[in-house]
């Protein structure tokens, strides 16, 4: 089943001299084994996974010489399904606490 997959990219700061190569995206089996994977100029691809399997999804932007530039993004769990929806779940929670009678800043 083809399967879109979409890395959210933001704007990071590098030494002068980092040259950015492509993007590289990997569909991983619950074993760790390397199911498919995307290496290209751009940070969407659509990968051709099994309906009904679960796969770790990774993501993340290569230098010039192959070397990982910020983050890897990583989505574990997913499982490949032409009857699924995507529905918004919570991945975190941030709370401050404020003295009686302080303001929020």
């Amino acid at each position: 089943m083809r399967v879109t997959i979409t890395l959210d990219a933001v704007d990071s700061k590098f030494p002068g001299g980092t040259v950015a190569g492509n993007w590289r995206i990997e569909a991983r089996n619950p074993d760790a084994s390397l199911a498919a994977e995307y290496e290209g100029p751009d940070p969407t691809t659509d990968l051709n996974l099994t309906e009904g399997n679960s796969y770790t999804l990774r993501g993340w932007r290569l230098s010039d010489s192959h070397d990982t530039l910020g983050s890897v993004a990583e989505m574990t769990g997913f499982v490949v399904g032409g009857d699924l929806v995507v529905i918004s779940t919570a991945s975190g929670i941030a709370a401050k606490s404020w003295p009686d009678g302080m303001a929020a800043r």
